[in-house]
C-alpha cells in the first residue's frame, strides 16, 4: 500500500510562510526541514508552484489603478452590494412572514 505524502500545496505554503516570518530564506532545503519529513522529489514541484504564485501575486499587487477606474469599481461594488442586501432581506422577511 503506497504511502500519502505529507507534502501538499497546503504544508509548503505553510512552511515557506513561516519561514518569511521568522526572515529565514526560503529554500528547498528550508522548507523540508520545516515541514518534518518527506521528499525532495515531492517538495521541489510544489514550491516551485508556490513561488509562481507569489510572483504573480506580487505582480497584481504593483499594477497601477487609475483612479476614475478604481472610483467606477468601487461604485459598481456598491450598488452589487446594496442589491444584494435588498435580495437577502426580502427573503429574510418572506421566511420571517412564512413562520410566523
Amino acid at each position: 500500500m503506497a504511502r500519502k505524502s505529507t507534502i501538499t500545496p497546503e504544508t509548503v505554503a505553510a512552511a515557506a510562510e513561516a519561514l518569511i516570518t521568522r526572515g529565514e530564506p526560503v529554500t528547498n532545503k528550508s522548507v523540508l526541514s520545516e515541514i518534518g519529513s518527506g521528499s525532495m522529489s515531492t517538495l521541489v514541484p510544489l514550491l516551485q508552484a508556490w513561488r509562481e504564485t507569489q510572483r504573480e501575486t506580487q505582480e497584481l499587487a504593483e499594477v497601477e489603478v487609475p483612479d476614475a477606474l478604481a472610483a467606477s469599481a468601487e461604485r459598481l461594488a456598491s450598488q452589487l452590494w446594496k442589491a444584494a442586501m435588498v435580495e437577502a432581506t426580502a427573503g429574510h422577511e418572506a421566511l420571517r412572514r412564512e413562520l410566523v
